[in-house]
């Protein structure tokens, strides 16, 4: 039998070169900030979602916590999502990997809370 060598130097150009965001990826589910926070939480809960995007004029601008949503529009509890996060879906998975390594997240668990990757998503 013959045994296949693989460096760890051929993995790096593998995801590097070959696995990008979009082939694991999942989409974003997103609302309106003027819908009802009672309403996108239901949704959330029954999705198992902890994040959820908050569109304004169409675009998604800002992210929500389940955690947050207590009461209100749901953006009355919008947070702006940082530019150093968004990565084109054509992005090497190992630059994803480096923001879920590098960044904080949520955790839903009411301590310091920033960026919504708890999973690598896309708007489409």
């Amino acid at each position: 039998m013959k045994y296949l060598r693989t460096s760890v130097e051929d993995l790096r150009r593998i995801f590097e070169r070959c696995i990008t965001v979009r082939d694991i990826a999942e989409p974003f589910a997103s609302f309106d900030a003027h819908r009802s926070c009672a309403e996108i939480r239901q949704f959330m809960d029954a999705k198992g979602y902890d994040v959820i995007g908050v569109r304004s004029e169409g675009l998604v601008e800002s992210y929500a916590l389940r955690v947050e949503l207590s009461g209100g529009q749901l953006g009355d509890h919008a947070r702006p999502i940082p530019p150093e996060i968004l990565l084109s879906d054509s992005s090497a998975l190992l630059s994803a990997f480096e923001i879920l390594r590098t960044k904080r997240r949520p955790c839903g668990c009411g301590s310091s809370v920033s960026y919504p990757l708890p999973k690598c998503t896309h708007y489409g």
